[in-house]
């Protein structure tokens, strides 16, 4: 499962950022399917699993307003996947951080409403 903020209400972020976390969790989805064939269900933690306060993606997004805050829950029936399926699920997830990479273009900043507001000369 690939998830965004936040976990501890229903609410979603506020649209300008949830699209930009929609893409992204979309674009890691589609290529963690392309490794094995196996889909992870991506959104916001509270409507992809449960309601789960203090996850460091909520923190990470309403405390410093990295808009890329992300949870990623690998694939199986427990934390600790059979040791026949860590390789195959190390390669899942080691393509979403490709795809993040492919993403970004130049020196990456994660972005944060903070330095949008500061490019946009917003103090």
């Amino acid at each position: 499962m690939f998830m965004c903020p936040y976990g501890y209400t229903a609410t979603y972020p506020p649209n300008t950022d949830y699209i930009i976390m929609d893409d992204l969790m979309e674009d890691a989805c589609n290529a963690i399917y392309n490794v094995n064939g196996f889909t992870y269900a991506y959104g916001p933690v509270y409507h992809v699993i449960y309601q789960a306060s203090g996850g460091s993606n909520d923190w990470s997004y309403g405390e410093e307003g990295i808009v890329a805050s992300f949870a990623l829950e690998a694939r199986g029936t427990s934390f600790t996947p059979p040791v026949s399926q860590i390789t195959p699920v190390g390669s899942e997830i080691c393509v979403r951080f490709r795809q993040d990479a492919l993403s970004v273009e130049g020196p990456f900043t994660a972005p944060t409403r903070r330095t949008l507001k500061s490019s946009a000369g917003e103090r």
